[in-house]
């Protein structure tokens, strides 16, 4: 578990020092926990518009490479009075699979919140993600002409 965390510590450290390329960064502070926070304060009178919101992704994604593999690209959200989170939506039900149950939310639910003006919806959090495990004899796989 300390490795696991040793991770998350470096990836926010990284992003961290990327993001003071950035202009108009007054401070950064971040959370090395599940669901890492970075959070960058701008001075007062930079407006967090559509340019500054598209240069701090830019950013991330340049130190992307940098990261471990399966590291996702973060998500920018607008912080501030006007964006305090107003709903907070749990998907659950009788029958369902955990999995069953991220993909209703992942696929079905956040689509439809997307749509709603001025709504911003950040990926699900919890539940399984789909996974299929294959095991493959190397040989045989080769000599198919395959890889």
């Amino acid at each position: 578990m300390a490795d696991l965390g040793r991770g998350r510590s470096a990836c926010t450290t990284r992003f961290e020092r990327f993001f003071t390329l950035g202009s108009g960064i007054e401070h950064i502070h971040s959370r090395s926990l599940p669901g890492v926070i970075i959070k960058v304060f701008l001075y007062p009178g930079v407006r967090l518009d559509a340019v500054a919101a598209a240069q701090l992704g830019d950013l991330a994604m340049a130190d992307l490479r940098h990261m471990p593999p399966g590291t996702l690209p973060p998500l920018i959200l607008k912080s501030g009075a006007s964006a305090l989170p107003v709903v907070l939506v749990t998907v659950s039900g009788n029958g369902f699979s955990q999995s069953q149950l991220h993909d209703k939310a992942d696929y079905n639910v956040r689509n439809w919140l997307a749509t709603v003006l001025g709504a911003s919806v950040p990926p699900s959090f919890g539940g399984q993600y789909r996974q299929i495990m294959a095991y493959v004899n190397r040989e045989a796989l080769q000599g198919a002409a395959s890889t």
